[in-house]
């Protein structure tokens, strides 16, 4: 089995214009990612996005998701 937590992204304070009038806060996002090799054949992995439910914008006016799942499995003949 191999876990992987990763904090993806830490983005410090900063502005969407060039004339640094609209300020963005930063903002701390972490993600797990793990899988695990069920068979010679068959891996299961997932990830969990944004573990903290943080709120943030990449752009002002432009909300990024929050808390996300992903799971799936690959096959190997």
């Amino acid at each position: 089995m191999c876990w992987m937590i990763t904090l993806s992204r830490i983005v410090s304070r900063s502005f969407d214009d060039a004339a640094n009038v609209l300020p963005l806060r930063g903002y701390a996002v972490l993600t797990i990612r793990g899988e695990w090799r069920a068979t010679e054949a068959l891996t299961l992995y997932g990830r969990l996005e944004n573990i903290w439910n943080e709120t943030y914008q990449t752009a002002a006016g432009y909300a990024m998701p929050g808390r996300g799942a992903y799971f799936g499995a690959r096959g190997r003949l």
